[in-house]
Parts: C-alpha cells; structure tokens; sequence
C-alpha cells in the first residue's frame, strides 16, 4: 500500500474491488476462495484504506434483478458448503480419512487415479453438438450484459461486491467522483 500511495501521480486514483465479506463469510471465518487472504466488509475496507490515503471512497456492487437474487444464491450457498467444510475439519480426527487411504494405497496405484481424474471428461463428445447447459448459458447470456450492472454509494451491506476509490489529493480524486456518481443507477 505504501508503494501504491507513494508512486500514486498527484492527480492520480487507485481502485480497488473486493467481495463483500458480509455476503460471503460468517464471523471468523476464513475466505473459502483459496486466492483470498483476506475479505473486507464495507467498513473495515474504507479504515484500512484510510491509513494510506486521505481521500476513499466505497461503492457497492448491484445487478438488477434476476442477476442479483441468482449471484446472491450463488454466493450463499458456496458460503454454506464452506461452512460444511470447515465444520467437518474441526470434527475430524488429525489424520484425515483421505490421508490415511495414502498411506496404505501403493503409490503406482494412486499415480493411475490422478491420471484418470485429469483426462478430460468431454474428449469424446462431439465438438459441433450442445449440451443443455450450453443452451441455457447462451439464452442467459443473450438477455443479460453488464448493462444490468451498476454501483451504489449506499446499502452496502448487500453489495455483492466492493468497489474503493483512493487518491492522495482531493482535486483528482472529486473528478472521478463526479464521473462515477454520474453513471451510477
């Protein structure tokens, strides 16, 4: 952050975008995105960022429905199977079942299911025919574009996602303000 703030141009902005952990993660619990170090509320983000630069901003990522009752399902649920996940952690033993099968399986054995499992499961299916799930995806696609998408400056608490605008003057930063509020829905 430091580095960002210190070769940040004086009329400059950086962005940043985050999940909303509201949505996604219970108190405690840790980013079930094994990319994610960590997940921000709405508040947490704007203290942080505060610490470096004197001037943020946080938007709230929206959909218009159905997109953003299917995103929020979508998002509830992988928190749920998560949460599933990590409890069955902490009810395990130390040495998990998986682990265990390892140890006894010889290792010749265990190198011919890694392979099956990475073979791909669709190289015998026709190139040219659609599947139903290709059809339901491209009618989806075709009815929605990003233009059912758009940023809020307030309820972020259900924001699917978060959005910060930073800089280190004033001046800059009020421009992009202004051009951002302007296209905001």
């Amino acid at each position: 952050m430091n580095e960002l703030k210190r070769v940040l141009k004086p009329q400059g902005i950086v962005i940043f975008t985050t999940p909303n952990a509201l949505l996604r993660l219970d108190p405690g619990m840790k980013p079930w995105n094994k990319f994610h170090v960590r997940e921000f509320n709405h508040s947490e983000l704007k203290s942080l960022l505060k610490t470096f630069f004197p001037q943020v901003s946080i938007l709230g990522l929206f959909a218009r429905e159905p997109l953003y009752s299917i995103e929020l399902n979508r998002v509830k649920q992988a928190r749920n199977y998560a949460r599933e996940k990590q409890e069955q952690i902490a009810h395990s033993s130390s040495i998990s079942l998986r682990t265990r099968v390892k140890r006894i399986i010889p290792k010749f054995i265990l190198s011919a299911v890694r392979g099956i499992q990475r073979f791909p499961r669709n190289v015998f299916k026709p190139k040219n025919s659609k599947s139903k799930v290709d059809v339901k995806l491209v009618k989806f696609i075709n009815k929605y574009s990003v233009q059912d998408l758009f940023y809020r400056i307030d309820n972020l608490e259900s924001a699917l996602d978060l959005l910060a605008i930073c800089a280190n003057e004033e001046e800059g930063f009020k421009e992009y303000q202004l051009k951002l509020t302007s296209k905001i829905s």
